[in-house]
């Protein structure tokens, strides 16, 4: 019979150690990791891309994962841990690796109640600086805070444990995880870096010039970039106002729509002129476009302006043509989500509606 499915004998009973706990801990999070990724990328939502795409401290600022993304990924670690440990005698991927399962303190199996409570209580050991899984190192029972919430312990079976794989596991979570948040320290330092020279080139210009923003420099003193991130600020507020007079909500933001009016914008900067929405129409046909960008909406619209490059571009003007040009005025009073994103060449708006 597999050892899995033995009561343990509360007399012969052998509690497992932090370290054997330590490793199964991080064999299921590098399950739960990987689950967790497919299903951001599947909704759209890929951090790695996210990141790899901003251009800006306040494009990583807007990255927010979706409050229906956020759940369904809760729901399925709660389940994760329920299903195994109920339904595989206490014992999950990274248990059963180490040979060690779930009991309760008298060495009875573990109910959906009991697990769910454990769940919960993790957070308090996790909370408190991670004294409470550490309380296994101490503990004579070798209990975590958690255990002694949920009165149930960690044991030993008569498998022998696979330690050199778990080792390897839990190097290989350890390693991709924190390439992954060296990447995003990397990412956000080096475009604060790049903002907050930019401010003070801007600053200084603004100084020297009363106040004023001259046209376009391309002596090195002033990215465009800089300027054509200010005039979509300046444009997306005065939609809003406009919206607002007219007894509309103001737009409402949301990064798949931003990250969707990003690549709306590169494929300009790509094509280096309009065209005439054909690459907005064809993103709307293609089932994978769809997936990463579109899933929440049920219609959207895009509209774009060609910027001078030898002229500045006041926001009014922008505003004036999108709403009195009886081709594009249906965009911005009919959807209630909306972004805006410019280059020095275009400046784009991409609205939409939720399902």
């Amino acid at each position: 019979m597999d050892s899995f499915s033995q009561p343990v004998p509360t007399s012969t009973v052998k509690y497992a150690g932090f370290w054997r706990r330590f490793l199964a801990y991080h064999v299921d999070f590098l399950i739960i990791f990987t689950v967790g990724y497919i299903l951001l990328t599947t909704f759209g939502e890929n951090p790695i891309l996210k990141l790899a795409s901003a251009k800006s401290t306040a494009d990583i600022q807007n990255f927010q994962t979706s409050p229906l993304v956020s759940l369904v990924y809760l729901a399925a670690v709660v389940a994760y841990y329920l299903i195994f440990y109920v339904n595989y005698d206490g014992a999950t991927p990274g248990k059963r690796l180490l040979a060690i399962k779930v009991t309760r303190d008298d060495g009875t199996a573990v109910s959906y109640p009991i697990v769910f409570i454990r769940y919960l209580a993790s957070y308090l050991s996790a909370f408190a600086l991670g004294l409470g899984y550490f309380w296994v190192a101490f503990d004579g029972k070798k209990q975590s805070w958690h255990d002694k919430i949920a009165k149930t312990v960690v044991v030993e079976t008569s498998e022998k444990p696979r330690t050199i794989l778990a080792i390897f596991l839990t190097l290989l979570i350890i390693v991709s995880f924190n390439a992954y948040i060296g990447f995003a320290f990397y990412t956000g330092i080096k475009l604060g870096i790049q903002s907050a020279k930019n401010t003070g080139q801007l600053d200084n210009l603004r100084n020297r010039e009363g106040g004023a923003l001259p046209a376009l420099l391309n002596d090195g003193q002033l990215p465009t970039q800089l300027q054509a991130d200010e005039l979509a600020t300046s444009v997306f507020n005065k939609l809003n106002e406009k919206r607002v007079s007219n007894g509309l909500t103001a737009f409402t933001t949301d990064p798949q729509l931003c990250a969707y009016t990003q690549r709306r914008l590169d494929q300009l900067i790509t094509l280096g002129k309009g065209d005439d929405g054909r690459g907005f129409y064809e993103d709307v046909a293609n089932p994978q476009i769809n997936a990463a960008y579109f899933t929440y909406y049920l219609k959207m619209g895009t509209i774009m302006f060609t910027l001078s490059p030898t002229v500045t571009t006041p926001a009014d003007d922008v505003v004036t043509s999108w709403t009195n040009d009886p081709a594009k005025t249906g965009i911005v009073p009919t959807y209630t989500y909306g972004c805006v994103k410019a280059n020095p060449q275009f400046l784009v708006l991409v609205a939409g509606e939720h399902k």
